[in-house]
């Protein structure tokens, strides 16, 4: 180390930091990844119940299904088609331009779809919001950006326990909305409004400037046209079949939980007679508690089998037969007080 560079720095006295990253914009990395999934899961956890609402949208559950469908496929497409631009406006303009457009269209999507009274385009319109905001948070890589490379294992688990909070806490603050007979508009409003407010906070102790390291003495490139830098990103793509094959499964994981929580939400709807809707909210959000609780607790476990163990297709056809089974546990349920709807969260999670 020369005598001009300062010592590193490190988290935990295990995680070493980037030149230039101080410990604050550590911190605010990890508080961004938890503004953000507490935003998100807060708001999508109420999309499908707000639906079905007689007080909003009122859709039959015979359809509720296939709207339902529809908003991930939405999601889905929204993700795609901005995930190159929103990378690119995150390299040009900064990370902090980028969470910024993310936490206002969070909040515009969390307040836009209580007030509409219409599917097309009103909720759909909405949504595109909050699909919007999925994909510029996704492209805001701020461990990447921080964390030296030998760390960011450490990192990202330490990150993951941090999102199963994040997951978990508006998981119950949706439970004590219920018990208090909050509307869910309300509810829409809380986490749009908490989420931008905390992310623009969050935003003045992220690390100014739109690259991760300069180097001494470096000449400077010349700019890239985003044309040439979306052209650029499709060959990667075209050229590496791991990242096709990372991404895909990525996409297929994220598709399978939501549909998942879909059928969860719209069975126990059904389990419910009219009028005792607010029961069947509060009996969705505790399915949903069930299993993020013994996600957290299976993910660092399962993580250390996977760097210990050589057991990749061990732990894959577990994943898949716990799926089959909590599906199965839950499909023979009849009551929404049986045993077997809490096995089947259990088990799926």
């Amino acid at each position: 180390m020369s005598p001009d560079e300062n010592p590193p720095i490190f988290i935990f006295k295990t995680i070493r930091l980037n030149p230039g990253v101080t410990k604050i914009n550590f911190f605010c990395c990890i508080m961004f990844s938890v503004l953000t999934l507490f935003g998100s899961a807060g708001i999508n956890g109420l999309h499908l119940l707000i639906l079905l609402d007689r007080n909003y949208y009122n859709v039959l559950q015979d359809n509720a299904g296939s709207m339902n469908t529809l908003i991930l496929v939405i999601q889905s497409i929204v993700t795609v088609t901005l995930g190159i631009p929103y990378g690119y406006i995150g390299d040009r303009f900064g990370r902090r331009t980028l969470i910024l457009i993310g936490a206002a269209s969070l909040l515009l999507g969390s307040l836009l779809i209580p007030l509409q009274t219409t599917i097309f385009p009103g909720f759909v319109a909405a949504f595109l919001f909050v699909a919007s905001a999925a994909a510029a948070f996704a492209g805001v890589p701020l461990l990447a950006d921080y964390v030296a490379d030998e760390s960011r294992g450490k990192a990202f688990a330490f990150a993951g326990i941090m999102s199963g909070l994040a997951i978990l806490i508006p998981n119950l603050l949706t439970k004590v909305f219920f018990y208090a007979n909050f509307s869910l508009g309300l509810c829409y409003s809380i986490f749009g409004i908490s989420s931008f407010a905390g992310l623009l906070l969050n935003n003045l102790g992220l690390k100014k400037g739109t690259v991760r390291r300069k180097e001494q003495n470096k000449p400077k490139e010349e700019e890239i046209s985003f044309l040439v830098r979306m052209k650029e990103a499709i060959q990667v793509f075209k050229s590496n079949r791991w990242l096709q094959i990372g991404l895909t499964l990525q996409a297929f994981a994220g598709s399978d939980f939501g549909i998942f929580m879909s059928f969860l939400t719209l069975y126990v709807q059904y389990l419910f007679p009219t009028g005792a809707s607010v029961d069947g909210k509060i009996i969705v959000n505790n399915l949903q508690s069930v299993m993020i609780v013994m996600m957290m607790i299976s993910m660092p476990l399962y993580g250390y089998l996977l760097d210990k163990k050589n057991v990749l297709i061990h732990l894959c056809m577990l994943s898949l037969g716990g799926g089959i089974a909590g599906l199965a546990f839950i499909a023979i349920s009849t009551q929404t007080v049986i045993f077997t709807l809490y096995i089947g969260a259990f088990v799926f999670g």
